[in-house]
C-alpha cells in the first residue's frame, strides 16, 4: 500500500478519534507528538476521570488484511508509548505522574461511509 494513502487513512482516523473523544468529554490539547522514542497521536484530558492525563493510540483499518487494528497494537509499541509519555511529560514540564495509555481502533467501511470506533482505556505492559 501507498505510504501516502496510509498516511491519508491515519488522519482520517486521528480526526475521527478526536471527534469521538471530545462527544465523550475529552480535553484534546495536543497531537502528533513525536520523539527518538516513539510517536503519541492524541494527548488528552479526561474530564470525568479527575482531569486524568490520557495518551491515546489510534489506530485505523479499512479491511481486516494483515490483520484487524487491535492486532496491530505489539508489546513493543506499548512500551515505546509509555517511554513517550513519560518523555512529553518531562519535556512539557507537566505536574503529572498519574496517566493512563488508551487505543482507539476506527474501522472504516468506504462503502457505507461509516466507522466503527472502539475504546480501550488502561492497556499496558501485562507480563
Amino acid at each position: 500500500m501507498n505510504p501516502t494513502y496510509e498516511k491519508q487513512i491515519g488522519d482520517i482516523g486521528e480526526g475521527i478519534a478526536e471527534k469521538y473523544l471530545k462527544r465523550h468529554k475529552y480535553q484534546v490539547f495536543d497531537k502528533n507528538f513525536r520523539s527518538r522514542g516513539g510517536e503519541l497521536d492524541l494527548i488528552a484530558f479526561d474530564l470525568q476521570d479527575r482531569n486524568l492525563l490520557v495518551f491515546i493510540e489510534v489506530k485505523t483499518k479499512i479491511s481486516n488484511k494483515y490483520g484487524g487494528p487491535i492486532q496491530n497494537l505489539t508489546r513493543d509499541k506499548v512500551y515505546k508509548m509509555w517511554k513517550t509519555a513519560w518523555f512529553y511529560i518531562k519535556s512539557k514540564k507537566l505536574n503529572k505522574d498519574i496517566f493512563r495509555l488508551d487505543l482507539i481502533t476506527v474501522k472504516i467501511n468506504k462503502l457505507t461511509k461509516t466507522a466503527k470506533i472502539k475504546h480501550l482505556k488502561a492497556i499496558g505492559l501485562a507480563s
